[in-house]
């Protein structure tokens, strides 16, 4: 009986209320302070993203707008070992960790297409090579993240997230239940009927927690929503702190656990856990 009553408080625990989604505050845990300053040449503004690589040990976070704007390289406090001038040699948007294939990769603006990294022997990217031309994305400025599981690249336009195969790149598509698309949210509040106005509207992250795979950043109500992969209904809230940096497009990643805002004016990736 004793057990039971476990196994019942267990569950409730696990599961929503009456159809809520969870919620949970989110705490700073790490920094990525990134090379150059704003006054320097070809030193970038807007954050692309951050990859985990697990073999290596090392964050690559890049900035997004131009092939010489810089590319930082950290170990796993957040010391930055890559040299000022390392660039991200690609015009990027996503960056991400291919399981699969073991390696740093991305895709870029519009037809620039998905790219992916070669390492130098103290995994500094040395040279990078294309492996899919074209404009293989619903939107020329989305941000690519990856579901090893599936073997497929995410982008999000909207309230609508685009699953493109890695290999084959054909295309698939999934409605989010944005509250911001709804007549009503899920706390009776009015929506908006315009997702963008609420959502940063170039960023989605995948996550690979059951029921929550897909994420993105409410940056009115400054939260993270995440939203089940195979139905697109929102299960858990991840809040965050009220100095926390939100940005309308790009500047929002998720990598090794830890879900990352770009702090513009400290040119800082800040992590939170």
């Amino acid at each position: 009986m004793k057990l039971l009553a476990i196994l019942l408080f267990t569950a409730t625990l696990s599961c929503p209320v009456n159809g809520q989604a969870q919620s949970r505050a989110l705490k700073k845990k790490i920094e990525l302070k990134m090379p150059k300053n704003a006054g320097d040449d070809f030193c970038g503004t807007r954050g692309g993203s951050v990859s985990w690589n697990p073999i290596t040990k090392k964050y690559y976070a890049g900035f997004a707008g131009n092939a010489g704007f810089p590319l930082g390289v950290f170990d796993m406090n957040g010391k930055r070992l890559s040299y000022d001038e390392l660039t991200t040699k690609m015009d990027i948007r996503g960056l991400w960790y291919d399981a699969n294939s073991k390696r740093i990769c991305g895709n870029g603006f519009g037809e620039a297409g998905w790219f992916s990294y070669t390492l130098d022997k103290t995994g500094i990217p040395a040279d990078f090579t294309i492996d899919h031309l074209g404009n293989n994305q619903p939107d020329d400025n989305s941000a690519g993240t990856f579901n090893s599981g599936k073997n497929e690249v995410l982008f999000l336009k909207n309230d609508e997230v685009s699953f493109y195969n890695s290999e084959a790149a054909n295309e698939r598509t999934l409605t989010l239940a944005l509250a911001a698309n709804n007549s009503e949210s899920n706390s009776g509040e009015q929506g908006t009927n315009n997702p963008e106005s609420v959502y940063n509207s170039t960023a989605l992250i995948y996550t690979g927690i059951p029921g929550g795979e897909l994420g993105v950043l409410n940056t009115t109500k400054k939260q993270i929503e995440l939203y089940s992969y195979e139905k697109g209904i929102k299960g858990k809230i991840l809040t965050l702190p009220e100095d926390a940096p939100l940005e309308k497009s790009f500047n929002f990643a998720f990598s090794n656990g830890i879900y990352w805002l770009f702090d513009i004016s400290n040119r800082t990736w800040l992590g939170y856990k």
